[in-house]
């Protein structure tokens, strides 16, 4: 008769909770797990382990009197902590996302975003791009549209005969900019992310993924890097409390060419993005800028969030 105890997820949770003394997410759990070689001790399988252990840690808190686990759901993603280590139930580690986050939604990072690229990278004029208007038919089209798409142009900076002669030899050099935003970027989240802005970039000279709070983790950062070297994708980390402290935190690698199938397609299945080459075009042809074929362009004081 085998009398052992079955090492559980929840035992395989709480031992690397113990071991590190501080809340955790459970893509960390799993990670520092696996790591390890924890996950060997129970035999766990499946595509997201991770999302297992968050059900079971979840029903757990909320069904077992005697549970070991106390959850905080006031950061995304959720973290978790022992009661034997945790001193409340909201405990927060030194790299959980600031409070702010909780004032603002995603959406309300646009203007931000808009202010930095005009004013900040290089006269970037931006469009947000409506996913649900892309039809219930495409299934996947967080990972086919990005969140802002941005130009800039010559034509208020160049002397006009200039932008005259570079029209004749078919050179004027408009540049076609992709914006994936997110509220924040952690460790949890960032594979994700990145392969998010990878996919929805493209077609695009640059690519950005940007974000109002970047994880203050060493690995995390290194993660970041070798990604963006691999992939080209810049990073924007925007600063919601002062708007022009924000910055490129990692520069995008331009591309040369348009990938001008996937353009066509975009025009095809989204009718925000089929205006915005439909804008960029005549305004091409005019050599002046329609700024209200763009988003608005807010001053700094008008898009600035109280801490």
């Amino acid at each position: 008769m085998n009398n052992l105890k079955q090492y559980t997820l929840k035992d395989f949770a709480a031992q690397i909770i113990k071991e590190n003394g501080r809340p955790m997410t459970t893509s960390e759990i799993w990670q520092y797990g696996v790591e390890r070689g924890y996950d060997k001790k129970g035999g766990f399988v499946g595509k997201t382990p991770w999302v297992t252990i968050g059900q079971k840690l979840m029903i757990d808190i909320k069904e077992n009197a005697s549970t070991r686990f106390v959850v905080n759901e006031q950061v995304r993603p959720k973290v978790f902590s022992l009661k034997s280590i945790a001193t409340d139930t909201v405990t927060i580690t030194k790299n959980s996302i600031p409070k702010i986050t909780a004032k603002f939604e995603e959406k309300d990072l646009h203007r931000h975003l808009t202010y930095f690229a005009y004013t900040y990278l290089e006269r970037i004029y931006t469009k947000t791009i409506k996913h649900q208007k892309s039809g219930k038919q495409n299934r996947f089209k967080e990972w086919i549209h990005p969140d802002l798409v941005g130009v800039s142009f010559p034509v208020d900076s160049w002397d006009k005969g200039l932008i005259e002669l570079s029209k004749e030899m078919g050179l004027l050099p408009i540049k076609l900019f992709s914006f994936e935003l997110k509220k924040e970027l952690t460790s949890s989240n960032l594979r994700e992310c990145f392969f998010q802005a990878v996919s929805n970039s493209s077609w695009a000279h640059e690519g950005y993924l940007t974000a109002a709070y970047l994880e203050k983790d060493e690995d995390f950062h290194q993660e970041l890097k070798r990604l963006s070297n691999s992939f080209g994708i810049g990073v924007i980390r925007l600063d919601v409390v002062n708007p022009d402290d924000s910055e490129v935190v990692i520069p995008a690698k331009p591309k040369e060419t348009l990938d001008w199938e996937t353009i066509n397609k975009l025009c095809n299945v989204n009718i925000d993005f089929k205006g915005f080459i439909e804008g960029v075009k005549d305004n091409a042809k005019i050599t002046k800028i329609q700024k209200d074929l763009y988003d608005k362009l807010f001053d700094a004081d008008e898009i600035r969030i109280a801490p």
